[in-house]
């Protein structure tokens, strides 16, 4: 799926730079064939350096782009390496989890309780 999701928002965002497959391609080095196997999909999203070149030329969110690709940047994966880091995450998803249980709770209780009064 996120093969065929990248190249389709890359598609889009060529499009918007008024750009052809030919034109972009060599404006980032890649052969044209390959730039238009990835957009339809046959092809997986390219490497990081090539994603990063894309989203300087067609000035598109670099984020945006290897999130859609499936890829970690290299800088978000240099600090998941820190162990220390990676606990706060988890601890905080943690936090976020229990939050949204505590406040379901809340509101079955309210509506049971809504149930007995409106008898």
């Amino acid at each position: 799926m996120e093969t065929k999701e990248f190249g389709t928002r890359l598609r889009e965002l060529r499009k918007q730079a008024g750009l052809s497959q030919r034109e972009l391609a060599d404006k980032i080095g890649v052969n044209f064939s390959y730039l238009s196997k990835i957009e339809s999909g046959v092809m997986p999203p390219p490497s990081e350096q090539v994603i990063l070149r894309l989203a300087e030329v067609l000035n598109a969110d670099k984020d945006e782009l290897m999130l859609l690709a499936g890829k970690i940047p290299f800088d978000i994966a240099q600090i998941l390496k820190n162990r220390e880091a990676l606990q706060l995450l988890r601890a905080s998803r943690t936090r976020e989890k229990t939050k949204i249980k505590k406040e379901r709770i809340s509101i079955m209780k309210n509506l049971v309780n809504y149930k007995r009064l409106s008898k």
